[in-house]
């Protein structure tokens, strides 16, 4: 019974450090994990595959070999993480699927307080990307397609708080100055037509952003970035909007089921 108890603590324990290595990279394969912790690959490769069945990891898209990055149910585990687990939960996934099948990077955007943190993409499954995102970063509530529409749909005075914040930060390289009175118009149009579009100056890339709402509030935005060259005007733009509103809808509707749901699925019981 000890030696058995011992097993379990030390299988515990390479499970945490793979865990924290994880954290630090991008992702890790099997053989990185092994030559990390001083495992056989075999036994690296049931550690990857028992996080995988517990939900804390994902395998990526196979090139030369299987590779696990963290999920949102792993950052859930953190002490004071302040993202809604739920919202990535349902987004992740078909975020994933979505560039499967379309090829655009995606990312899922919340606001918190006068800022916007990226709080996944799908840059690292597809080829189409000029610069790569990584969750955690900022994006500007100015020079941004998920900031303005967030700022658009804040309360006047809220708005009018976080715009006097802002204007008074030197602008991005990218970015374009806007007068109150072009920002205000920009807001209002933002408003009405339910999502926003930003072309940063001397990048390749547009982006097009739509809201993500739980019980009427906006609690994030989904956006798309496409190149330039290949945007196809009008037309173009309208064909990834109903794309991206689709994803949206579809993400939504995830959370409705899941705000019925426990916050924490039951852990499987490998011994049953």
């Amino acid at each position: 019974m000890q030696a058995r108890e011992a097993d379990d603590i030390q299988s515990l324990r390479i499970g945490i450090e793979a865990l924290r290595l994880m954290n630090s990279r991008e992702s890790l394969s099997s053989g990185e994990l092994a030559a990390v912790l001083g495992l056989s690959r075999a036994a690296a490769y049931r550690v990857l595959k028992t996080l995988n069945e517990l939900g804390y990891v994902v395998e990526g898209p196979r090139r030369r070999g299987a590779r696990y990055r963290l999920t949102v149910l792993a950052r859930g585990l953190s002490d004071g993480f302040d993202g809604d687990v739920r919202l990535l939960a349902a987004a992740q996934p078909l975020m994933l699927e979505s560039t499967a099948l379309h090829g655009w990077p995606l990312a899922l955007v919340t606001p918190v307080g006068d800022r916007c943190i990226v709080r996944f993409n799908t840059d690292h499954a597809t080829s189409r990307v000029i610069r790569r995102y990584r969750a955690g970063g900022y994006a500007s509530m100015l020079y941004s397609a998920a900031g303005l529409l967030c700022l658009s749909n804040l309360a006047p005075e809220t708005q009018g708080s976080i715009l006097a914040i802002q204007q008074k930060l030197p602008p991005p390289p990218y970015g374009k100055p806007n007068t109150p009175a072009e920002l205000t118009r920009e807001l209002d149009r933002i408003r009405r037509q339910d999502f926003s579009t930003y072309e940063p100056l001397g990048e390749r890339e547009n982006t097009v952003a739509v809201p993500l709402r739980l019980k009427g509030m906006l609690i994030g935005t989904l956006t798309l970035r496409y190149m330039r060259i290949s945007a196809g005007g009008a037309e173009g733009l309208q064909k990834k909007l109903a794309t991206l509103r689709d994803l949206a809808g579809r993400i939504e509707r995830q959370l409705r089921a899941a705000d019925k749901a426990p916050a924490v699925p039951p852990i499987p019981n490998r011994r049953a």
